[in-house]
């Protein structure tokens, strides 16, 4: 029991470092910390209550498997969501399985995997953009194949450089499209 709960600390230690002083203060999009932190929960109790069965490394990566799976059921995510999603998954998984004789080598593997994830999120963060969501009306100049055209248009109306866009809804019964933009205003 006391194993238990020392992993499990370390576990939402671990996470919350991740999910709340990486993930969210590098993107500022809290759509999914929910998500990663109930996922990180389930997956390393699921992993520390059946691995008494002895599949360790299998059970691992079947339970990869069947989010792997769920990920093309489910509406898109970003590479990047996925990619931390993955990261909690994968350390959730260490976390629950690893013996705790070994607890030196998997605090240092934690370790090595928050700073990873920082030291890239800093480099590829390093122009700081802004993102903001915006209803858009849907009208003939809306083309969604063309997203230079509507970038312009964009940039025009609002007077900044967008860098990127997600259209995240379109809504035909108000003719109306929700658009999350990424931009500079340098």
């Amino acid at each position: 029991m006391n194993e238990f709960l020392l992993k499990l600390v370390i576990n939402i230690i671990i996470s919350v470092i991740i999910i709340r002083f990486i993930y969210y203060k590098s993107t500022k999009n809290s759509d999914y910390v929910f998500t990663y932190f109930v996922i990180g929960l389930i997956v390393f109790l699921l992993c520390y209550l059946l691995k008494s069965i002895e599949l360790q490394l299998g059970f691992a990566l079947g339970l990869f498997a069947i989010f792997g799976i769920l990920r093309y059921r489910t509406s898109a995510i970003s590479i990047k969501e996925m990619t931390y999603l993955f990261s909690i998954i994968g350390l959730s998984i260490i976390n629950s399985l690893t013996e705790w004789s070994y607890y030196k080598e998997l605090l240092v593997s934690n370790i090595i995997v928050i700073v990873f994830i920082g030291v890239l999120e800093n480099i590829f963060t390093h122009k700081k953009l802004k993102s903001t969501t915006i209803t858009y009306p849907n009208s003939n100049q809306l083309n969604l194949k063309n997203q230079r055209e509507l970038i312009k248009s964009i940039e025009n109306d609002l007077n900044v450089t967008i860098q990127k866009i997600d259209v995240k809804k379109i809504d035909y019964l108000n003719n109306t499209t929700d658009i999350t933009i990424h931009y500079s205003t340098a």
